[in-house]
């Protein structure tokens, strides 16, 4: 009796205040976690579905990749397939779908907006430009391996 009455209310103190500061922190930390983990599956399914409608192929059998555009319907399921799968707190998201002719643009609203712009590329003066750079990369290395030379004799 004597040592429990020469105690002070520190115990009490620490319980009735401490451990619920900590216990919401953690709460705040795994909703953070949860939260950032929801905003980057739909900003992966926006990128994946903008992509989609400019990159869009199907595997054949052969193995051979067949180039094509789907239609807003078919982009919206795949969208929809992949938020469902990947979306932790299960709310449902409206994803919206704009088709124009030289950029697709796939967002969501909701709780979190997430929007992606993929822009269509003519493929003949991609690989133009990319051999440009090529020839232009090679030119300057030669012309530094010349200059190495010079310098070192």
């Amino acid at each position: 009796m004597k040592i429990w009455g020469r105690w002070k209310a520190s115990y009490t103190i620490e319980a009735a205040l401490v451990f619920p500061i900590l216990f919401s922190t953690l709460v705040f930390l795994l909703f953070l976690t949860f939260y950032a983990h929801d905003v980057v599956v739909q900003k992966a399914v926006c990128y994946g579905t903008a992509l989609e409608a400019v990159h869009g192929g199907v595997i054949e059998d052969t193995g051979m990749i067949r180039c094509v555009r789907p239609s807003r319907e078919e982009l919206f399921t795949y969208a929809q397939k992949r938020l469902l799968a990947g979306i932790i707190d299960g709310k449902e998201r409206k994803i919206s779908i704009n088709l124009k002719e030289k950029e697709k643009v796939v967002y969501i609203k909701g709780q979190v907006y997430a929007e992606a712009v993929c822009e269509e590329r003519n493929t003949a003066d991609f690989v133009r430009n990319i051999r440009r750079i090529q020839t232009v990369k090679e030119k300057v290395k030669e012309e530094l391996v010349q200059a190495k030379g010079e310098h070192g004799k």
